[in-house]
């Protein structure tokens, strides 16, 4: 059995995901600890936890030209 602590952090990566859909200092924080550059705990830092949260908030239904571009 999962406890609270994984059950959050399983939680919070959902979130992340979908919100660096939208923004790509998410994305680029994700790629990081993916590609072991950076600490896992990193994605939690809490101005990152702040897009995530409001990446989250925002409508879904955005048109396209309104998103932040994912520099190559």
């Amino acid at each position: 059995p999962r406890n609270a602590g994984v059950n959050f952090v399983n939680w919070y990566i959902s979130k992340l995901h979908k919100a660096a859909h939208k923004d790509a200092e998410l994305t680029v924080a994700f790629f990081k600890v993916a590609n072991l550059l950076a600490p896992p705990p990193s994605v939690m830092h809490p101005r990152l936890a702040w897009r995530v949260l409001m990446g989250n908030l925002t409508n879904p239904s955005e048109p396209a030209a309104n998103r932040q571009p994912i520099p190559a």
